[in-house]
């Protein structure tokens, strides 16, 4: 969870109460003026002038070192927090921490930056982990072909890779550029738009993904099916979920199980799994009797369930999760980089971003 930052009121409850006490500390100076009569109203006017700027000066004094202890005492806090929070950090493909763990939340890297949260706020990483593009966005998503969603003002829009608003800040909801094109919310329907964010397929659909060999999965009257590049429909919504064509086969579920359709929308692999996940490098993470392994392109299973969590491979490596730790396996199934992580996730341009208690 980000840290949190004290809300002012609590600033302000503190402080009355401190200076409460400052004054009570002052009052002594009062009563001793109140007791030594005065000689005129000359010499009552100067006394009473210098007993008020003795007074400010150390109530003044006093708010400063309130103001101080506060602020120290909220970075104290802070410590204390972020010491017993995961934070995410990078490895590379030895298991070798390359940024150090530090950030609330982290994206995978893509075309040279990563997004990564601090304090509630978002802003982009180089791979030198220098932050490069500020957190003040409420939320931010990974660059894709230059373009980069991003939250602001209570809508979504994108910037560019030297973090300027490419498309303003128009939509309620927005994905990822692929082949020229992102999906966008408009008023409840999503639509196409392209880099310059201009509409090129009208808003329609209940809900719609990014572009993935030539396909994008969409969501009409509560069945998916895909479209291609000119918003036309080329497998008719008939399943309960699917996920992007990847290697010219994409999951979908039908009948509460999970298969392979080719693009034609016929199934090449049977719905028998609980869940499954895109192929990548020829292997696909599924769920079966409640334990992940990995299948092979005509469904059979190569690495066997084991695996409390999988994630697909990149780079000859995927992310497993086994007695409550995230490792890395090869295609073999054996371990490359053993269990040790709260969480991993894929490769991507050489690192991963994992997520560790410190």
């Amino acid at each position: 969870m980000p840290l949190k930052k004290p809300r002012p009121e609590a600033h302000i409850r503190g402080e009355k109460c401190r200076f409460h006490v400052t004054t009570e500390v002052c009052l002594p100076m009062k009563k001793a003026r109140q007791d030594k009569p005065t000689a005129g109203p000359k010499t009552a006017h100067t006394k009473t002038s210098w007993g008020n700027l003795l007074f400010l000066a150390c109530f003044v004094g006093l708010l400063v070192l309130a103001g101080a202890s506060v602020y120290r005492n909220h970075l104290a806090k802070r410590a204390k927090t972020a010491a017993g929070n995961p934070v995410f950090g990078f490895i590379d493909t030895s298991g070798r921490m390359v940024i150090e763990p530090r950030f609330d939340f982290a994206y995978d890297f893509s075309e040279g930056f990563a997004g990564v949260q601090i304090d509630a706020r978002k802003g982009y990483i180089n791979r030198e982990g220098e932050l490069v593009i500020d957190a003040v966005y409420t939320d931010a998503g990974p660059f894709r072909e230059g373009r980069a969603p991003v939250h602001l003002h209570g809508k979504y829009g994108y910037i560019d890779t030297k973090g300027r608003l490419a498309i303003p800040p128009d939509y309620d909801r927005v994905g990822l550029f692929s082949q020229g094109r992102a999906p966008v919310a408009v008023e409840g329907r999503y639509g196409y738009i392209d880099r310059d964010g201009g509409l090129v397929i009208e808003p329609r659909f209940e809900h719609a993904l990014p572009f993935s060999e030539d396909l994008a999965a969409v969501v009409v009257d509560q069945r998916a099916g895909f479209i291609d590049l000119d918003g036309v429909i080329v497998i008719e919504p008939q399943f309960e979920a699917v996920a992007p064509f990847v290697s010219g086969l994409a999951p979908a579920k039908k009948n509460g199980k999970w298969g392979y359709i080719d693009r034609e929308g016929a199934f090449t692999i049977e719905p028998r799994f609980e869940d499954a996940q895109v192929f990548r490098e020829g292997l696909s993470p599924v769920l079966q009797d409640s334990t992940w392994g990995y299948a092979g392109p005509d469904g059979a299973l190569v690495i066997k369930p084991r695996f409390e969590k999988a994630r697909p491979f990149s780079q000859g490596l995927a992310a497993v999760k086994e007695d409550g730790l995230y490792g890395y396996i090869g295609p073999s199934g054996e371990y490359v980089i053993p269990p040790q992580f709260k969480h991993a996730y894929p490769f991507s341009e050489g690192l991963a971003r994992v997520r560790v208690t410190p």
